[in-house]
Protein backbone atom coordinates (compact mmCIF):
# COMPACT_ATOMS: atom_id res chain seq x y z
CA UNK A 1 0.00 0.00 0.00
CA UNK A 2 1.10 3.52 -1.21
CA UNK A 3 1.98 5.84 2.22
CA UNK A 4 -1.16 8.51 0.16
CA UNK A 5 -3.18 5.34 0.68
CA UNK A 6 -2.71 4.16 4.27
CA UNK A 7 -5.11 5.70 6.49
CA UNK A 8 -2.30 5.63 9.64
CA UNK A 9 -0.16 7.95 7.55
CA UNK A 10 -3.01 10.59 6.94
CA UNK A 11 -3.35 12.45 10.38
CA UNK A 12 -3.63 16.06 11.45
CA UNK A 13 -3.39 17.36 14.87
CA UNK A 14 -3.87 20.95 15.52
CA UNK A 15 -4.67 23.64 18.03
CA UNK A 16 -6.37 27.19 15.86
CA UNK A 17 -6.07 30.65 17.41
CA UNK A 18 -8.34 33.01 16.31
CA UNK A 19 -9.25 36.81 16.37
CA UNK A 20 -12.16 38.67 14.40
CA UNK A 21 -14.65 41.39 13.96
CA UNK A 22 -18.15 41.93 12.94
CA UNK A 23 -19.13 45.48 11.02
CA UNK A 24 -23.09 45.99 11.26
CA UNK A 25 -24.40 49.28 10.02
CA UNK A 26 -27.42 50.84 11.08
CA UNK A 27 -28.91 52.66 8.11
CA UNK A 28 -28.29 52.74 4.34
CA UNK A 29 -28.66 50.53 1.91
CA UNK A 30 -26.40 47.79 4.13
CA UNK A 31 -28.89 48.14 6.91
CA UNK A 32 -29.68 44.79 8.13
CA UNK A 33 -26.79 43.14 7.20
CA UNK A 34 -23.19 42.32 8.46
CA UNK A 35 -19.62 42.13 7.61
CA UNK A 36 -17.76 39.47 9.41
CA UNK A 37 -13.89 39.01 8.92
CA UNK A 38 -11.71 36.39 10.70
CA UNK A 39 -8.13 35.25 10.46
CA UNK A 40 -6.20 32.45 12.46
CA UNK A 41 -3.10 30.35 12.60
CA UNK A 42 -2.31 27.34 14.26
CA UNK A 43 -0.80 27.43 17.69
CA UNK A 44 -0.06 23.96 17.89
CA UNK A 45 0.33 21.23 15.24
CA UNK A 46 1.39 17.82 14.36
CA UNK A 47 1.02 15.43 11.00
CA UNK A 48 1.81 12.26 10.03
CA UNK A 49 2.27 11.03 6.47
CA UNK A 50 2.20 13.39 3.29
CA UNK A 51 0.00 15.72 4.95
CA UNK A 52 0.10 19.52 3.89
CA UNK A 53 0.93 21.89 7.04
CA UNK A 54 -1.36 24.93 7.34
CA UNK A 55 0.49 28.27 8.27
CA UNK A 56 -3.34 30.65 8.49
CA UNK A 57 -6.46 31.38 7.43
CA UNK A 58 -9.02 33.45 6.73
CA UNK A 59 -12.75 33.65 6.59
CA UNK A 60 -14.61 36.15 5.03
CA UNK A 61 -18.58 36.26 5.13
CA UNK A 62 -21.64 38.18 4.63
CA UNK A 63 -24.93 37.82 7.23
CA UNK A 64 -28.04 38.64 7.08
CA UNK A 65 -30.13 39.76 10.04
CA UNK A 66 -33.80 40.32 10.69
Amino acid sequence: MTPSADPAYLGLKQFDGFIGFQVLPQGGALAGYGLVVEAGLPLWQSTSGPGMARSYFMTLGLTRHF
